[in-house]
């Protein structure tokens, strides 16, 4: 026991005579290190999904409807697509019949809208895609031209198969799409001049089905609305159909967008999209919703899975992303903020490459305080991500640190840091605060794997957060001006508490360490390494 109370006395005094004797770039008041006991912990794992691409070479027909259906799995190389073998292929044609060959045809005998389903295995793992089939017998609707007066399309009349050029809603004039209805788009699109109004009620849903298009976009035909236009979308099933907005007159609550992206274009604000979800889309690097220069819109209670890229908003204001799920957009990011004035919160985001939330700023001049923004990420539960769960790039805070991460829950990211601040962001005003920042870079051996790093940045508060059991070190200062790191909890990380790495105390001056909390264990210390 003496001998014990006396390492520990030994230990104390050795990092207050370190931190504690006038040195000129770090200011250390009451930093307590104590002795811990290290317990085994258990780390969940996460299921790595496979992605699957269906096509089909008809999407419409009279009965009987034969069809040959294509499939392959993928994988995300480089930002974009990249094919792969499957170990197995399992078609659910949904009429009784299945397949496990690769690229199979089928006979559809009887009318109905069939969502043929391609299940592949990848190394035990396993994805699914959707390739949507409508057959009829004789009732069928070949809709061209302009709805020209207040038009209802409903079941009796079903499925209304759009062809030609845009078929045009006019001006001042309503399509209603009533429950069950199901419009199929072999044409340019649909320009809404008008009000586009499709109702559907739970198991009873819209269905709007486009075919593919091989364009840059990689999706479906377009819906556009026109900045004069509305559209109001309640229970709506979209395949395949890329939704342009260019009016605020928009609402889509309790709907599928199944590679059906939504794109804000200029000066839309005041939409807010509730109960929806919005999964793969998948082709290219292009995100389940746009928004470029609109403000003030909201997206809560939804889902974004399966995705190149979940939201990412550029040059906007006043954005809301609220009690959402967003899981497994494995090409670029679950969410981008670019110089962007956005909330995060109470959300969960499990599996997303590279980060869940990417915040950059202007990479061309990161030091003008013209691009200052703000972001408010806080609430959330972020696990399992890939690369660095929350990251900073170029960013300019605004003056009154009005940027923070609060109150998360940041842990298992697989190869990168809890919370990464990067890229010439000296002028960040970023609090990091109330987090519980854990088992970070625990699948890597090289690269960030802290749970909080600071490199090429200036400007940040790192205060009252729980650190612990990650890769590397709790703390990794590289290079920062003007950092505080106060009344931390640090502990059970595996090699520093806290360290100071950098190649001149040139780029360390005007940093406080103030009334940290690190307990030791296997080289868990506070350490300053110029």
């Amino acid at each position: 026991m003496k001998r014990a109370l006396f390492i520990f006395c030994l230990l104390l005094l050795v990092t207050l005579l370190y931190y504690g004797c006038g040195s000129t770039n770090q200011e250390e008041a009451a930093t307590t290190t104590t002795a811990s006991t290290t317990t085994s912990t258990t780390i969940p794992i996460w299921t790595e999904p496979a992605f699957a691409s269906a096509t089909a070479d008809i999407i419409y027909g009279q009965a009987p409807l034969t069809v040959n259906f294509s499939g392959y799995a993928f994988e995300y190389q480089n930002f974009q697509q990249q094919a792969i073998g499957a170990d197995a292929y399992a078609w659910d044609f949904k009429d009784g019949g299945t397949s496990s060959g690769q690229n199979p045809a089928h006979t559809f005998t009887s009318a109905g809208t069939y969502l043929v389903e391609l299940t592949v295995t990848v190394d035990g793992a396993t994805g699914t895609d959707l390739a949507p089939v409508v057959v009829y017998d004789t009732q069928k609707t070949f809709v061209s031209g302009e709805v020209s007066a207040d038009t209802t399309w409903n079941s009796s009349g079903s499925p209304y198969i759009l062809t030609g050029d845009f078929l045009t809603i006019a001006s001042g004039k309503t399509l209603t799409i009533s429950q069950n209805a199901v419009v199929v788009i072999d044409s340019a699109g649909l320009a809404v001049n008008g009000n586009l109004n499709a109702q559907g009620a739970r198991g009873q849903e819209v269905i709007i089905l486009s075919k593919l298009s091989t364009g840059e976009e990689g999706a479906g035909t377009k819906i556009n609305l026109a900045s004069t236009s509305s559209a109001d979308l309640d229970y709506v099933k979209s395949y395949d159909a890329l939704f342009e907005l260019n009016s605020s007159s928009f609402s889509a609550n309790n709907c599928n967008f199944y590679d059906s992206p939504l794109s804000f274009m200029n000066n839309i604000s005041s939409i807010t999209l509730t109960d929806n979800v919005f999964e793969h889309r998948k082709r290219g690097d292009k995100p389940a919703i746009m928004i470029s220069s609109s403000n003030n819109n909201t997206i809560e209670d939804s889902i974004l899975r399966s995705n190149a890229i979940g939201i990412s908003i550029s040059q906007s204001s006043g954005f809301l992303v609220n009690n959402c799920t967003i899981n497994d957009n494995l090409c670029h990011n679950g969410i981008i903020l670019d110089l962007t004035d956005a909330e995060v919160d109470n959300s969960v985001f499990n599996n997303n490459y590279p980060h869940a939330v990417l915040i950059k700023g202007h990479e061309a001049d990161p030091n003008d305080a013209s691009y200052a923004h703000e972001a408010y990420i806080h609430n959330n539960t972020m696990y399992y991500n890939h690369a660095d769960t929350v990251n900073f790039e170029y960013y300019y805070g605004k003056s009154d640190f009005s940027t923070r991460v609060s109150s998360n829950e940041i842990g298992y990211d697989r190869g990168g840091d809890g919370v990464l601040v990067e890229y010439e962001a000296y002028h960040g005003n970023i609090i990091i605060e109330h987090n519980n920042i854990h088992h970070n870079g625990l699948e890597a051996t090289t690269g960030h794997l802290d749970g909080i790093t600071i490199e090429n940045a200036g400007g940040v508060i790192i205060r009252n957060n729980t650190i612990s059991s990650n890769n590397y070190n709790g703390i990794n200062l590289n290079h920062g001006l003007s950092i505080t790191i106060e009344a931390n909890t640090i502990s059970d990380n595996g090699q520093k508490g806290i360290i100071l790495s950098t190649n001149s105390e040139a780029w360390a001056k005007n940093n406080t360490l103030t009334s940290n909390t690190i307990e030791v264990d296997s080289g868990s210390t506070l350490h300053q390494d110029y």
